[in-house]
């Protein structure tokens, strides 16, 4: 109901809204959108930057993500990856399961307050295990082959922490 009022433009705004708020909400709620404000438009908008009266909003920049931290991918070699399979993920900005544990583990060391776990000591097992399709049985192997990785358990970094 409230997008078929927003659509026909017979819209109130609540009367408890300042006006400079209601004129933000009026700017977006424009229905020629050749004709609606911009998102920098608005960033500049009075009522958007109450309280930031000494710089004006700045869009959202996501950090650089540092590729090269030596402990992740220490972490990650006592997992079983390769040294190639991690450079190479990181390089070419792979989305894998190399790059989701680098990143992972990015994560892990900044909730626990920068503290990263390889300063403790780790009991990582260096051999990976994967399951044989056809005959079901399980085989440890130090390399890591391409058709192997679908049928490999998945690996966490808390399964090796003590």
């Amino acid at each position: 109901e409230l997008r078929e009022r927003v659509l026909r433009g017979k819209y109130r705004i609540p009367f408890y809204m300042s006006t400079d708020c209601e004129s933000v909400l009026r700017r977006f709620l424009v229905l020629n959108p050749t004709k609606r404000c911009t998102l920098e438009q608005i960033m500049n908008d009075k009522w958007m930057n109450i309280g930031f009266d000494s710089d004006d909003l700045k869009p959202y920049k996501e950090p650089e993500e540092d590729h090269a931290d030596a402990k992740r991918i220490e972490i990650m070699l006592e997992m079983g990856y390769s040294r190639e399979e991690i450079k190479d993920a990181l390089n070419s900005n792979k989305y894998n399961e190399v790059m989701a544990t680098y990143l992972l583990l990015g994560r892990k060391a900044e909730n626990e307050g920068g503290e990263s776990r390889s300063d403790s000591t780790l009991s990582l097992s260096r051999s990976r295990v994967t399951s044989d399709v056809t005959n079901g049985a399980t085989k440890s192997s130090s390399t890591h082959s391409k058709n192997q990785r679908g049928y490999q358990r998945q690996r966490r970094h808390s399964d090796f922490c003590e």
